[in-house]
Formats: C-alpha cells, sequence, structure tokens
C-alpha cells in the first residue's frame, strides 16, 4: 500500500469510509472479531494511538475529525465506556473536591 498515492479528496473518504466499518465492528457486542482479533483495540487505535484533537486536522480536514471523533464516541456509548452522571448527583466528584478546597 506504500506506493499507491491519493487525492486529498478520495483519502478523505477512504478514511470517511474505513472509519465507518471500524463503527461497526467496533459496536458490535460479543463480536470475536472486536474482543479478540483486533490490535490494538478500537478504543485504544482512537483514544491513543490517533492525535484527534490537532489543529491542521480540524482546519484542513474537519470531515475525517468528526468522523474519528464520531467512531470514538459510539464506540465509548456502546460498552458503556462514559461515568454514570448518576453518580456525580449523590457524591461530590474528585474535582467537585479539589474545587471546594
Amino acid at each position: 500500500f506504500k506506493s499507491l498515492t491519493f487525492r486529498v479528496e478520495n483519502a478523505e473518504f477512504i478514511i470517511v469510509f474505513d472509519l465507518s466499518a471500524l463503527t461497526t465492528v467496533g459496536n458490535a457486542k460479543n463480536s470475536l472479531i472486536g474482543m479478540w482479533a483486533l490490535s490494538p483495540t478500537v478504543f485504544a487505535l482512537l483514544s491513543k494511538n490517533l492525535t484527534v484533537v490537532h489543529s491542521d486536522l480540524a482546519v484542513n480536514h474537519p470531515t475525517v475529525q468528526y468522523a474519528v471523533l464520531y467512531t470514538l464516541y459510539s464506540h465509548c456509548t456502546r460498552h458503556d465506556h462514559f461515568i454514570s452522571s448518576s453518580l456525580s448527583s449523590s457524591s461530590p466528584s474528585l474535582f467537585d473536591v479539589a474545587v471546594i478546597s
């Protein structure tokens, strides 16, 4: 694949298409591909291995940045990677304690 060269518009389309497919795989619960075959995991790939928040990406390729963020958000929502909002209402969070002190 190293010898392939794409125009910017085509490269953006391919990236968004690939992220769409990754969203489908990453959101499948109890999927052998999603759970065991992918290395790094979908979450690690999107949150650690990619620089999602980058000014050049946001300015020059906002569609790609949105697709990456949507894929990460969709995966986290599907697999309950968010802290429940009910936890913060019943007791103060670490942030609240730090702000108070």
